[in-house]
């Protein structure tokens, strides 16, 4: 008896333990309220290539096989011809707009039947780290074969030794058919681990070591898909058997984490004065509260799960500490803060955000750790054979958004093993025409030698930035690569320059410094019609130092209506340039109170000055506009808006809250 008492105080203990560490989060629902898909999670892939498998189906956009109703998402396959195909059907998928390392992911559906009939509830790597299919692998949730109706199948796909390997298991029911009724999918997913449940009842599990591939390559975001194919090499064809149409029906989707798996969302490379938005998942019942680093502000709303920052000059991390019934976690994000808009630009994570593209021509590209110019490494690049033009072979970046009337500049250090190789070096239009932004040539030394050049575009555009090397034998080095808005060199240009009001009749002015050479102080000026400026006051400079500055100067005279600024330097051998003017419009009381936040049905705003209120959601679309006149305490009456995050406008900014 002593035996059994001490084992069932063990076992108690140890479900303890386990039921601890299983603390489930619920981080992200799709419930499919609504009359139709949810395009801030959903998007539709579409085609009939087979994708694959040598399916049949034309997988379409819209409602001819999608529908949403009675609180169900509803994809249909029918037999019908369209583009060449004998069946339609429809993927949706949430890459890019629900993307998930790690969690209990779940899914309740309700299953076709039929010859020929696949649907399948799984999910796929968004950035492809290891490269494409199945490098990065695949999680099959939940796959079925419509005339196997008590069968379910999920599996894990991969490379192993490069070839294509999958390890699966399937779950029969012990009564029934998937197609009589509802039943739920789950997968527990963590870092070395996948176990697939159905119905609550644990059927198979994959381990690191038991799957034998190093690295692990489920430790990446992954998104969900949904999909009901025709035919294929699984299942084989619809046959004489085969009714149709048929549907599979989805109750939800559900994302669960445990605190230590939550991660941050929002910009980690950022330049000094940027303002962005940082988000965690949203938790029932839970209580946040953010900090920042020394520099950056809070804009707001602090206490929820987003938050708006204005980044200093100090890098660092954003943290939110989370607390729920699980416990509390801090989940922190580095963030970069840097005025160059090159991410790696010396080649400290080789090639990342880099492209080497050799259209033409041969060359090898590799990273250097002989003598770089900065760091501990360099971009080497050995053309051995030139190509037809000097575009053939390049030095690539791509993301790049120039904005007109900007100037820019550039600077880079480079060398090669044999003087004299002239190269251009182009930012240009990121598809045909080909439009060139900005354009130089250079010639290389044997020594590394210091590039500069500056240029302003006509046009706002999305561009590469190439550096051509493919006309010229030899060994070329590159490292340390700095563009940005007008910061070769900083500040005399003030790219961080802002303004924003601080009070009821105060405006605050920011600036922050990357370099300062020979400066004396800086020159505060002010206008009210935006032409005719006077001093309003002074800010001595740092003198001479080679790193971020931050400064800060408070006009308490600010008056109703709009307020005009602009910054001048002034050097100690009286040179003076100018920052390009900001504009403040001073409207309201020096603080608007609004709540509460969530709002459930009212949202109320104390000292309202009058005016017109609109409310934005984040696709940037106006779901509420009004003209209030002032009123001491406001009620707007919010209950037909849907659950999301809203921006709230004409109140003397734009203020976030959630419905």
């Amino acid at each position: 008896m002593h035996f059994r008492k001490i084992m069932l105080i063990l076992v108690l203990i140890f479900t303890f333990q386990f039921a601890q560490a299983q603390c489930w989060n619920l981080v992200w629902e799709e419930e499919f309220t609504g009359t139709s898909l949810n395009a801030n999670n959903w998007s539709y892939e579409s085609g009939n290539w087979g994708w694959g498998n040598n399916e049949l189906q034309y997988y379409r956009e819209g409602t001819n096989n999608v529908s949403v109703s009675g609180g169900t998402l509803k994809i249909t396959a029918k037999e019908e011809s369209y583009m060449g195909s004998d069946y339609t059907s429809a993927r949706i998928r949430t890459i890019n707009k629900s993307d998930w390392t790690h969690g209990k992911m779940e899914a309740r559906i309700k299953l076709p039947e039929g010859q020929g009939i696949w649907p399948a509830c799984w999910m796929l790597p968004t950035d492809n780290v290891f490269g494409g299919w199945p490098n990065s692998g695949e999680i099959d949730i939940m796959e079925y074969l419509g005339h196997q109706t008590n069968v379910a199948h999920g599996t894990v796909h991969y490379s192993l030794g490069g070839t294509h390997t999958f390890v699966g298991d399937s779950y029969v029911l012990p009564s029934g058919n998937y197609n009589d009724a509802f039943h739920t999918f789950t997968i527990e997913w963590e870092s070395g681990a996948i176990r697939w449940y159905v119905d609550g009842f644990l059927y198979h599990s994959v381990t690191e070591a038991s799957l034998g591939i190093n690295p692990w390559v489920f430790d990446e975001k992954f998104h969900f898909i949904l999909n009901l194919a025709v035919g294929g090499n699984w299942p084989g064809n619809p046959d004489a058997s085969t009714v149709f149409p048929q549907t599979m029906e989805v109750d939800y989707v559900r994302v669960y984490q445990q605190l230590s798996e939550i991660e941050m969302t929002g910009e980690t490379y950022v330049q000094p004065g940027e303002e962005g938005i940082y988000t965690v998942p949203f938790i029932a019942g839970a209580t946040y509260h953010w900090t920042v680093p020394n520099g950056a502000t809070i804009l707001g709303p602090q206490g929820t799960n987003l938050v708006i920052v204005r980044w200093g000059a100090n890098s660092g991390d954003i943290t939110c500490e989370i607390t729920t019934a699980c416990g509390t976690q801090n989940v922190l994000s580095f963030i970069e803060v840097n005025p160059n808009l090159f991410i790696n630009p010396a080649f400290e994570n080789d090639f990342a955000n880099w492209n080497t593209p050799v259209n033409g021509g041969a060359a090898n590209f590799s990273i250097s750790t002989l003598a770089p110019q900065e760091g501990t490494k360099a971009a080497r690049v050995e053309v051995s054979a030139t190509g037809a033009n000097p575009w053939d072979i390049q030095l690539q970046r791509s993301g790049i958004t120039l904005e007109a009337g900007v100037t820019y500049d550039l600077s880079f250090w480079a060398k090669s093993e044999t003087a004299g190789l002239v190269f251009p070096v182009f930012f240009v239009k990121n598809q045909a025409p080909w439009t060139p932004y900005g354009n130089a040539s250079f010639t290389t030394s044997l020594d590394w030698t210091k590039y500069t050049y500056s240029f302003t575009p006509s046009l706002t555009d999305d561009v590469f930035f190439n550096v051509d090397l493919g006309s010229n034998l030899g060994v070329f080095y590159f490292d340390d690569f700095i563009f940005g808005e007008n910061i070769a060199p900083l500040p005399i240009e003030l790219g961080a320059f802002s303004a924003r009001q601080s009070g009821a009749e105060e405006v605050l002015l920011e600036w922050s410094t990357y370099a300062e050479l020979n400066n004396d102080y800086f020159e505060v000026f002010k206008s009210l019609d935006g032409l005719d400026f006077a001093s309003i006051g002074k800010v001595a400079g740092a003198g001479n130092v080679d790193d971020l500055q931050e400064y800060e100067f408070v006009d308490k005279a600010a008056t109703r209506g709009m307020n005009y600024y602009q910054l001048r330097q002034v050097d100690f051998d009286g040179a003076v340039t100018s920052s390009q003017i900001q504009a403040v419009e001073i409207n309201l009381k020096e603080k608007v109170a609004i709540y509460p936040n969530p709002v459930k049905e009212d949202l109320v705003i104390e000292d309202f000055e009058g005016g017109e209120i609109l409310i934005v959601n984040l696709e940037g679309k106006v779901v509420f506009k009004g003209h209030f006149d002032a009123s001491e305490k406001l009620t707007l009456d919010l209950s037909e808006l849907e659950v999301g995050l809203y921006l709230l406008q004409g109140v003397g900014g734009v203020f976030p809250f959630f419905k």
